[in-house]
């Protein structure tokens, strides 16, 4: 890397790069004085005209599998790296791969930064923060491997009025709570604005891309920081930064680029007019901000402001000061509302935004490789679900227990009894958080050949879910609605379905002769593709252990004597055997 600005060459390389050999040549001749600044534009336009033999398949991605990584549509964009939503074939779940750009794979600086960009977003370890599972490298395609946030930007959320001010301080505690603890782990961010910061389905806020983020720690290359400090987005930086670009991030040029974000929440609008880049650029330095509208409380303002101080030494002192003063605010709003609007309060009110924010804290505690953890974990959430029963609370609870479950991140070293016990004790809680309306949660046959022994799905509404190949045994369907649900191929030894609505339910291929409770009124509503029964007990036995690897002998006693029972009952004369085949 040069000293010239990089801001520069990609300033030169992106007009160069549309043109052919020649006019390039002349364009470079009469632009680039200096001539390391030529080479490295030279450098860049070389890759990017080989870029499709040196990323080949990558450089669209879509549908095509990177090391382990099925890759499909592109969901982001930047100067010089691409994200593309992946599913990871050997966990089975879904992640985001940072890509370079092809016509930035070959050059070193691109390369260091992403390398740093995952080297320090791999030390924070906080719900706000998009967590990096890898960095790797396949067939010269350098790549981060990230965690997927369904949802939308904060500047896709934004309206041209702006947010309720309630809904952008339950945002910008999750901010600066965030920027606060990587703070506390040696990071700065480096390039705050709206783009870089994801809002979640469920209000869940993730700061991306710390490509330009600072070390704090004094072992960090300063030529390397310098470097990153050409970089960012002008319009979203501190005045004093504008005025130096060779300086980097502070906590207090943090707070200026997060003030900016804070007032637009509110307003929907730049706090510096809405001219292009280098008029914001010179109105941050010289001009105040523009009146926030009215509807903003006083004190909340003058925080605004107090963050928008052109002089870096009037900010807050600090990201845990700043987080505070917004604490202040949210309890200074929930009183007057409740003043106002004693009714209405309770919904909207601050103590629902805090129960939901310990909840999704608790929920990130979540591990099958710490059982004890999260017994206590799924134990603080159903105190939880009793002392607040508000609805946003108990979709947030349902939504992050439902990734727990679909969860298959445990490895071969976590032995299965204890994974099955946490599912059971995680489907009980879910089931006090929504009620008997669980198949809501399940969707595009989620469930799907997963383990789901001893589940007590009880008196729940699974209409339309897809069971086809899981694991079900001792599992207890009793008085469910399971009509057109699909039991395809699954191991039901032992399932409960006594009561339950079966109409229309696919159970091809599943042993449901195996199964407690079946009456013909159920059977002959299902689709009639049933396994034939066994016509004895012997015949039953040896399914079974065909089916299972397991001799009979070797289930526990009371699994046994309900077999025996259930046998008898199917295989006497005029049961449902008999019955089924008379049909």
């Amino acid at each position: 890397m040069t000293s010239r600005s990089w801001n520069e060459i990609g300033r030169l390389f992106a007009k160069a790069r549309s043109m052919d050999s020649a006019k390039r040549c002349v364009y470079l001749q009469r632009a680039c004085r200096n001539a390391s600044v030529r080479h490295e534009v030279e450098t860049l336009l070389e890759q990017y005209d080989k870029g499709e033999n040196l990323l080949g398949v990558f450089s669209s991605v879509g549908g095509k599998v990177l090391s382990h990584y099925e890759v499909f549509e592109p969901i982001g964009a930047g100067g010089q790296a691409l994200v593309y939503r992946a599913r990871d074939t050997r966990l089975n779940r879904w992640v985001a791969l940072k890509v370079l750009q092809h016509w930035a794979m070959g050059h070193t600086g691109f390369k260091k930064r992403l390398i740093q960009e995952a080297q320090l977003a791999s030390r924070l370890n906080h719900p706000n923060i998009v967590t990096i599972h890898d960095i790797a490298e396949e067939n010269g395609v350098c790549f981060i491997v990230m965690e997927h946030v369904p949802g939308k930007s904060l500047d896709a959320v934004i309206g041209p009025k702006g947010l309720p001010i309630q809904e952008t301080l339950h945002y910008a505690r999750q901010i600066v709570d965030a920027l606060s603890a990587a703070e506390s782990a040696g990071v700065l961010h480096g390039d705050l604005k709206p783009a870089n910061i994801m809002v979640s389905d469920d209000g869940h806020i993730k700061l991306l891309d710390f490509g330009l983020a600072t070390a704090l720690s004094a072992g960090q290359d300063p030529r390397q920081d310098a470097a990153s400090a050409r970089f960012g987005t002008k319009p979203y930086m501190a005045p004093e930064r504008l005025r130096n670009l060779q300086l980097n991030s502070n906590s207090r040029s943090e707070i200026f680029s997060f003030g900016l974000i804070l007032y637009q929440m509110l307003s929907g609008r730049h706090a510096f007019g809405a001219g292009g880049d280098k008029a914001v650029s010179v109105a941050i330095q010289k001009d105040p901000p523009a009146p926030l509208p009215a509807k903003v409380p006083a004190g909340l303002a003058r925080l605004v402001r107090r963050c928008l101080d052109k002089t870096s030494g009037r900010r807050f002192k600090s990201l845990n000061e700043l987080l505070y003063a917004l604490q202040k605010c949210a309890s200074l709003k929930k009183r007057r509302t409740s003043v106002q609007q004693v009714d209405s309060a309770r919904p909207v009110s601050s103590s629902a935004v805090v129960q939901t924010r310990r909840a999704r804290s608790i929920l990130d505690r979540l591990s099958y490789r710490n059982v004890a953890r999260s017994h206590e974990s799924l134990a603080a959430l159903g105190r939880l679900l009793e002392d607040g029963p508000l609805p946003r609370l108990r979709r947030v609870v349902a939504l992050g227990l439902r990734t727990f479950i679909l969860s298959t991140d445990f490895g071969s070293s976590v032995p299965m009894p204890p994974v099955r016990e946490l599912r059971r004790a995680t489907l009980q809680i879910m089931k006090t958080a929504v009620g008997v309306t669980l198949g809501s949660l399940f969707q595009n046959r989620e469930l799907e050949h997963l383990d789901l022994f001893g589940m007590d799905f009880t008196g729940s509404d699974l209409h339309d879910v897809s069971f086809k190949g899981c694991f079900l045994v001792e599992a207890n369907f009793r008085k469910c609605n399971i009509a057109q649900a699909s039991f395809r191929g699954a191991y039901i030894r032992n399932v409960d379905f006594t009561d339950a609505d079966l109409n229309g339910a696919d159970l091809t291929d599943a042993d449901w002769f195996n199964a407690i409770g079946i009456r013909f009124e159920q059977l002959r509503l299902v689709a009639p593709t049933l396994l034939d029964c066994p016509p004895n007990v012997p015949a039953m036995r040896r399914y079974l252990k065909n089916r299972y690897g397991f001799p009979f002998e070797s289930w526990e006693t009371r699994a046994q004597e309900e077999l025996k029972a259930t046998w008898a009952a199917y295989l006497r004369s005029g049961g449902l055997r008999e019955a089924l085949l008379r049909r």
